[in-house]
């Protein structure tokens, strides 16, 4: 069972992580690469929500 502080903590570091990446490494990815992550987010971000969801 996920903790109620453990989405708090993903968040934050997602929002490190891009802040490391910069602006500029987001601008260079091409639409796939960025549906593709955003698609494993929704994947992993479901998992981590909803406990009927396998992971």
């Amino acid at each position: 069972m996920v903790s109620r502080r453990e989405p708090y903590v993903i968040y934050a570091y997602s929002l490190l992580l891009i802040r490391w990446v910069g602006g500029r490494g987001i601008a260079q990815m091409s639409t796939v690469e960025f549906l593709l992550v955003i698609a494993l987010g929704s994947a992993v971000g479901d998992a981590m929500f909803y406990p009927e969801v396998p992971g």
